[in-house]
């Protein structure tokens, strides 16, 4: 049995003996176990549990929630941990719109929908930024060329 483990580990770049890294224990096996369900979580020790109550629900494009929470809402649990407020983001409408469910004290949550609401007006303002500065860069590029012609050798 000890071979075993020992090839699984080795494997994986490491040595018996050598304390693993933690990116390391994600790639190892949970024994056989399924994959743990995203929607199913156990509440974190330090958000009281009256506080799941009356949850706050909002909506926004799912591109969107995606720039905020980061690429398979990577970022939550860390803001939950700044914010003290707990997230639930689902993809609603074919995939088109993304419901934020937002549990906590009620000044935690209008406080995290003022967050959210005014990141996600950030994001739509430096999208269409982006999305313009390139065409106007074409012009002004063309504009260049027509008024100063490159040297002639």
């Amino acid at each position: 049995a000890g071979g075993v483990a020992g090839s699984s580990l080795e494997k994986r770049g490491l040595q018996p003996g050598t304390a693993p890294t933690p990116a390391c224990w994600l790639s190892l096996p949970l024994l056989g176990a399924p994959p743990a369900s995203p929607r199913l979580r156990v509440r974190p020790w330090w958000f009281p549990e009256h506080e799941l109550e009356n949850p706050l629900v909002l909506y926004m494009e799912a591109w969107l929630a995606e720039m905020i929470f980061g690429p398979n809402r990577s970022l939550i649990s860390e803001i939950e941990w700044i914010s003290q407020a707990l997230l639930r983001v689902d993809t609603v409408d074919s995939g088109k719109m993304a419901e934020i469910t937002i549990y906590g004290r009620p000044s935690v949550k209008n406080r995290m929908k003022n967050i959210l609401s005014n990141l996600a007006t950030w994001h739509k303002e430096h999208h269409v930024q982006r999305g313009e500065r390139p065409l106007r860069t074409q012009v002004l590029a063309a504009h260049t060329q027509a008024h100063h012609p490159p040297a002639q050798p």
